[in-house]
This record gives C-alpha cells, sequence and structure tokens, in this order.
C-alpha cells in the first residue's frame, strides 16, 4: 500500500508540474505576442504626419499632330515640327534635356463615298495621321507659361496639360 500511495504522489506532482509548465508556456506566448490577446507589457503606436510642400517643377504635355497621304509623309511632317521645337527650346536656353516622349501614333485615317441611294459608303483612306505626344519638365516655374507658348508657336497642336510637382519628396516624408 505505501508504494501505491508514492506512485500517486509521484504522478500528482508530475501532473501539477505539468499544469505549472503548460501556464509558463502560454503567458510566454502572450508575452512574446504569440497570443491574439495583447500582453499587458507592450505598448502600441499609430501616427499619421502630413506636411504641405510647395512645387518646385512643372511638367507640360504636348502634342504634335500632323497629316498627310502616306504614312512616310504624315511622319516626315511631324519630325519637322518636332525639330523645331527642338531647336526653339535650345535657343531659349531651356534646352532639351527634359524632353522625354511619352506616346507616338501613326494610323490611317477613313472616309466614305456614298451613293445617292444609300447610306453606307465604300471606305477609302484619306490620308494618314501621326501623333507625337511629350512631356517636358521646367524646374523655373516663371518660364512655365512661356514654354508653353514655345511649344504652340514652333507647331504643337496640343497642350494636354501642365502639372506641379515636388521631385524629390524624400525631406518632405521625412518631415512628416
Amino acid at each position: 500500500m505505501h508504494i501505491l500511495a508514492r506512485s500517486l504522489f509521484r504522478m500528482g506532482l508530475l501532473l501539477a508540474i505539468s499544469l505549472m509548465g503548460a501556464l509558463f508556456v502560454g503567458h510566454s506566448f502572450a508575452f512574446a505576442g504569440g497570443g491574439d490577446t495583447p500582453s499587458p507589457y507592450s505598448i502600441s503606436v499609430n501616427g499619421t504626419g502630413k506636411v504641405s510642400v510647395s512645387p518646385d517643377m512643372a511638367v507640360i504635355s504636348f502634342t504634335v499632330q500632323t497629316t498627310d497621304t502616306t504614312a512616310k509623309l504624315a511622319q516626315a511632317a511631324n519630325a519637322d515640327v518636332v525639330h523645331d521645337i527642338k531647336v526653339a527650346l535650345t535657343d531659349s536656353g531651356a534646352g532639351k534635356s527634359n524632353l522625354k516622349t511619352t506616346y507616338f501614333s501613326t494610323y490611317p485615317e477613313y472616309d466614305y463615298i456614298y451613293t445617292e441611294d444609300s447610306y453606307i459608303g465604300e471606305e477609302y483612306i484619306k490620308g494618314y495621321v501621326t501623333y507625337h505626344t511629350f512631356d517636358f519638365k521646367v524646374y523655373d516655374l516663371d518660364q512655365v507659361g512661356d514654354i508653353a507658348d514655345l511649344f504652340v508657336e514652333n507647331g504643337a497642336n496640343y497642350i494636354n496639360n501642365i502639372s506641379y510637382a515636388v521631385e524629390n519628396t524624400d525631406k518632405a516624408e521625412v518631415q512628416a
């Protein structure tokens, strides 16, 4: 009987030690962030920073559109206008290094020949259209209007938009 009591006591002691170990491990996971419940020993912080920054550059988007009887002639006419714009940029001191092509396309333009008795016409190629769109970065914001005028005066058909931006946002992000 004495041996049986000692065995039960040992089993009870082992069970108690096992339960304490399980509690300790569970508490360790919660403390280390392993559980779903936040630990009473942790701090959580969230925040938002805002800063206003004035633009230091502008981007002028413009398009040169030309039309001619063949694709080759439409592209050649477009290249002539683009050349004139690049020369004008260089002559003005603005330079052409900040000029970047963003879109180029040549495609046929269709028309139809209608008969007196029908609204259904015979399709034919009327000519070819070439579009060449550019972005130009301007760092002297006082020159934006003059440079946009320069593009139009030298053959650009469209000023698509002028957008203002901050070129390097790293300093503002750190400040925020």
